[in-house]
């Protein structure tokens, strides 16, 4: 046989497996569905009780997406719209955050100058119905799908501010989610920019902030892009942030899927505005996706330090896929990459343990990839920072009263007491946390811990085995010394508790910009970004530093 038969056989048969491969693969496609059909037929004619097709259909396609991974979802008619905020930050909505306390969902922030503000809607309100239906008991999650819809729509709430309830009429606005709530100086010569999410004009929002800052200061040392808690977004919105500091036509991204002509790379387009300025990027375990894209990338091109904890690991790119009554798929269609060649997702969802959990890439399996410096970093578990910093939750104290909304509430509180804003950053009188102790006590807050919880347990085990007289000295001993350890607990967190405190009054007082400008009074992670920045030379060995090696 010569080598022209040899090729055209082979030819054939890589056809003919082709081919038979997409037979296969259809048939288990057509099978299943005749098998669902059937089920879904029979289910809803012969089932005991009444079904709802609907519920029953959205179930099954919910838990079915679950078993990919928790970003290929499924949004009905009823719940389009929290996809569409997802991927354009723009719904009709209020402009107020809510929680919930007391039974009731709690107004905790307003939006300057939108609907619920011109309203005179103000922290602390609660929300008592919506258009004649009661939100008692009502999740976060509900009341949003309810408050929520088409712009320019009216809409009508039952408040309780204080003691007086009233009902209000107010008309949806096409709002955007605000991409940086804060830009400014951090200190003297450092800018600061809070980046809360990579939205449709998130690029916009950061080079308008960038300008203004350089403008402000022509004599900016360094920048501090803040993507702490920041869930990631649009991906060209990352790329194009990225871009204002590299080279323009320089590679800032590539999405590599199941097919070839899928793959796409994602250079900077524009030209940068500043290629020198010196960067931090404070990021988090919970900064994930696009903010990965635009921390990763700075990294990978030697242009940014890195503060902070290891990021989340989140290297998916999704897109929606219109279905048909108004519904949407969001659909995993390819894993990205940053200039060095690695991907960082960290969690492989198509390889699962017995019991059904996912696997995280083991140390072991990660490769090693070269920053453009030479610097060494690696693959498959979020981008690890040059500078690591301690997150501090708060003390045992500080978390049960956070838990509880009593620092919010007694915030709300404070600013009804004292409905005159101050003039510049929020002072706490002198007494105030000792009146604030005395609050919760009032309200019902107890602090009890874990040790706490388990002494009932103790005291039954004790009384079985008739240990409990021979204990009872050791037990009124232990009882007390945890009275005196939460005692302590009011000295030893009272600042960081005030601290807090004047974070939720400021949000109260000046909206969410106030909130971040007093976070940044006592942010010791902004401190040491600042004083890296600072630092020129410090600045260029934690850069250079593994190059050495």
């Amino acid at each position: 046989m010569n080598n022209k038969h040899l090729i055209r056989l082979t030819t054939a048969f890589v056809c003919i497996a082709a081919v038979m491969g997409f037979r296969d693969t259809y048939f288990d496609i057509s099978r299943s569905m005749d098998v669902f059909s059937g089920v879904y037929r029979e289910v809803n004619m012969f089932y005991v009780d009444e079904v709802e097709p609907g519920k029953l259909m959205k179930t099954y396609l919910e838990n079915m997406l679950k078993t990919l991974d928790p970003y290929t979802n499924y949004f009905s008619e009823a719940t389009v719209e929290s996809s569409r905020l997802e991927n354009t930050g723009k719904f009709g909505g209020l402009g107020m955050e809510t929680d919930t306390a007391e039974g009731f969902p709690i107004v905790i922030s307003i939006e300057r100058d939108k609907p619920a503000d011109k309203a005179g809607i103000r922290p602390g309100d609660q929300i008592l119905s919506v258009d004649g239906q009661s939100a008692a008991n009502k999740s976060t999650d509900d009341l949003y799908r309810i408050l929520r819809g088409q712009p320019n729509t009216g809409i009508q709430l039952r408040i309780r501010s204080g003691t007086i309830e009233k009902t209000l009429s107010l008309r949806r606005e096409e709002m955007t989610e605000t991409a940086v709530p804060w830009y400014g100086m951090a200190d003297s010569g450092i800018g600061y920019i809070n980046l809360r999410v990579f939205s449709e004009t998130a690029a916009a929002d950061v080079k308008k902030a960038l300008l203004d800052l350089k403008k402000q200061n022509p004599e900016l040392k360094g920048l501090i892009l803040d993507v702490r808690d920041n869930p990631g977004g649009l991906l060209q919105e990352a790329v194009k942030i990225s871009g204002m500091f590299v080279p323009q036509g320089q590679l800032i991204a590539s999405t590599k899927g199941k097919k070839p002509e899928w793959n796409t790379e994602f250079p900077s387009r524009e030209q940068p505005i500043d290629t020198s300025l010196r960067i931090v990027v404070l990021t988090n375990n919970r900064s994930a996706s696009a903010s990965e894209i635009v921390s990763g990338s700075l990294q990978d091109l030697d242009r940014a330090v890195i503060a902070g904890n290891k990021t989340f690991g989140k290297g998916l790119v999704q897109i929606t896929k219109n279905l048909p009554y108004n519904t949407v798929l969001k659909v995993t269609t390819a894993k990205y990459y940053i200039p060095s060649g690695r991907c960082i997702q960290a969690i492989n969802y198509a390889e699962k343990n017995a019991d059904g959990s996912v696997r995280k890439l083991p140390d072991s399996l990660k490769v090693a990839f070269k920053t453009r410096n030479g610097r060494t970093v690696y693959d498959g578990g979020g981008i690890d920072p040059e500078l690591s910093l301690n997150e501090d939750p708060g003390g045992a104290l500080q978390q049960a009263l956070r838990n509880k909304k009593m620092i919010l509430r007694y915030a709300i509180e404070f600013c009804r007491r004292n409905p005159e804003k101050p003039t510049a950053s929020v002072v706490l009188p002198a007494g105030e946390i000792a009146r604030f102790k005395q609050w919760t006590t009032s309200a019902g807050f107890e602090f009890k811990t874990a040790l706490e919880d388990a002494l009932p347990e103790l005291d039954t085990v004790l009384k079985e085995e008739k240990y409990q007289e021979a204990a009872a000295s050791g037990m009124a001993q232990l009882r007390e010394n945890i009275r005196k350890w939460k005692e302590r607990c009011w000295q030893t967190e009272e600042q960081a508790i005030a601290r807090e405190l004047s974070r939720e009054i400021a949000g109260i007082y000046f909206h969410a910009d106030g909130k971040i400008r007093e976070s940044l009074r006592h942010d010791e992670w902004v401190k040491s970004a600042s004083a890296l920045l600072m630092n020129q030379e410090r600045y260029k060995e934690l850069l250079k530093a593994a190059k050495r090696q």
